[in-house]
C-alpha cells in the first residue's frame, strides 16, 4: 500500500499508521470509521467506533453491520462489494460535517445498548423468563 501511496503522489495526505495499542485514542482522533469487510459476524470494531461517537461507513454484509447501524442514522451502509458506493459514502461524510456530527451522536447513543450491564441485564431477564420459578 505504501508503494501505491507513493506512486500516486499522496504521501502528504495519506498516512498508513500501522498497528496501535491505543485504539480509543485513535478513534477519538477519527472523524469517520470505515469497515470494508465483505463478510462479518458481529464486528466489535463498529461498536468500538460508535462508543467513541464516530459514525461508521460499512458494506451492508449479510450479518453484522446492518444489525448495529441504521442507514443514515449511526452511519452509512453500502451494498456489499460496491466499492464506488463506499467511496461516495466516505466523500459524503467528509463533505458534510453536520451529518457526520449528527450520525456520531446517534452512534454514541446507540452503542449504549451494547454496554456490558445492559447486555447482562437483558440476558438475565430472558433466562429468568425461561426458567420456571
Amino acid at each position: 500500500l505504501q508503494r501505491l501511496v507513493d506512486e500516486l503522489g499522496l504521501g502528504s495526505s495519506v498516512v498508513l499508521a500501522g498497528a496501535t495499542r491505543d485504539v480509543a485514542g485513535e478513534l477519538d482522533a477519527a472523524s469517520i470509521f470505515v469497515l470494508s469487510s465483505r463478510h462479518e459476524g458481529f464486528p466489535m470494531t463498529i461498536l468500538e467506533a460508535m462508543s467513541r461517537g464516530v459514525p461508521v461507513v460499512s458494506f451492508d454484509c449479510p450479518h453484522g453491520p446492518g444489525e448495529m447501524i441504521t442507514n443514515e442514522r449511526e452511519g452509512l451502509l453500502v451494498p456489499p462489494g460496491d466499492v464506488d458506493g463506499l467511496g461516495d459514502a466516505l466523500g459524503r461524510l467528509m463533505d458534510d460535517p453536520v451529518a457526520r456530527c449528527r450520525m456520531g451522536d446517534h452512534a454514541l447513543r446507540t452503542s449504549a445498548r451494547y454496554d456490558r450491564d445492559e447486555v447482562h441485564g437483558a440476558w438475565s431477564r430472558l433466562l429468568c423468563d425461561l426458567v420456571p420459578d
